[in-house]
């Protein structure tokens, strides 16, 4: 077997086995999903966990073929990677950007909700994003006329560096995002956890909501440090970027599907806020008068609280309500 041989076949073996990974997620994905009320925006979830797996699966099957044909007509292995069966390597292509276009989408659409939907938030994602499926484009075209005309292997090469900077720069903008309303929201609870009589009641919460902030950092950390070692590879020309590019083909239908998981099972950013939820009906006895004067100052410490975790223009439209669980469930239709 050549080393370019072994270099795909490696390709297979790496995508194959994240892809065995994807299936145990993608159907749990849609188990939880069928558990849910019927709405708008669950049978979206839906539509776009079948595209994306689809997908995945498509790309892995043309990673096979491709192997199995070059290890049964090893002749027909070109030298350069760029007029690898052409055809095939361009479909590649096209799916790995719709993939990537779909992924990135659900994280963008992420931080759009949590930002209390806010067109002007996300504008830069967004602008970047259309940066990701030029540049797909751009490679595909590429690829497909290199097989004919040399003078279009530097083309390649430029969108193939330029595919995985903009993917980079997509989702380290929505994650950042995410992470800063995260970060502002932490801060006025535990200045929340301070206030009198509220310490006791939303600790927990606070505990809850530090393991989401974790949660968030790993999966968009890990998932923005794949496409930063893909681009050092690309950049280094070494033979593992092929390697990696296989497991980006299942990573981006990976992730997005996770952040569906993990709403579905209500450890959205919503659930991990509200934990116990505050009860602003808080009963005492009448006959106390005390009691019925503590009452008051509850409700008002918590009006105040309620007030210092809204957004500077106001309400958080669709975004985490601190003392309400009425804000929280609207999150989980949105998030």
């Amino acid at each position: 077997m050549s080393s370019l041989a072994s270099v795909y076949f490696a390709c297979s073996v790496a995508g194959a086995a994240f892809f065995g990974a994807y299936v145990v997620l993608a159907f749990t994905a849609l188990y939880l999903l069928c558990q849910r009320e019927r709405t708008v925006t669950t049978v979206v979830m839906m539509v776009l966990t079948v595209v994306m797996f689809g997908i995945s699966a498509a790309f892995l099957s043309l990673d096979i073929y491709l192997v199995s044909d070059g290890l049964l007509h090893p002749q027909r292995y070109p030298k350069t990677v760029v007029n690898r069966f052409g055809p095939e390597m361009t479909t590649q292509i096209i799916l790995q950007g719709i993939n990537s276009i779909l992924g990135d989408s659900i994280v963008i659409w992420r931080a759009y909700t949590v930002w209390g939907r806010r067109l002007s938030v996300v504008i830069v994602p967004l602008v970047l994003l259309v940066g990701v499926g030029l540049s797909f484009f751009a490679m595909a075209f590429a690829q497909a006329r290199a097989s004919h005309e040399s003078n279009y292997a530097t083309a390649f090469q430029n969108s193939l560096i330029a595919m995985p900077c903009l993917t980079l720069a997509t989702n380290v903008a929505a994650t950042a995002l995410v992470l800063a309303r995260i970060f502002a929201l932490h801060i006025a609870m535990r200045k929340a956890e301070h206030l009198d009589g509220l310490s006791s009641i939303i600790g927990q919460g606070g505990v809850r909501y530090r393991r989401l902030l974790k949660v968030l950092i790993e999966s968009g950390g890990m998932y923005c440090l794949t496409w930063l070692i893909l681009l050092c590879l690309i950049l280094s020309g070494s033979k593992a970027s092929h390697v990696f590019l296989s497991i980006i083909g299942q990573l981006t239908g990976i992730y997005p599907t996770l952040i569906i998981v993990l709403v579905s099972l209500n450890l959205g950013q919503q659930d991990r806020v509200q934990g116990p939820a505050i009860d602003t009906g808080l009963k005492f006895n009448s006959n106390n008068a005390s009691q019925s004067t503590y009452a008051r100052t509850v409700s008002v410490t918590i009006a105040r609280t309620r007030d210092s975790c809204r957004a500077s223009e106001g309400d958080l439209e669709g975004g985490i309500e601190l003392v309400t669980g009425t804000g929280c469930r609207e999150f989980l239709e949105h998030a």
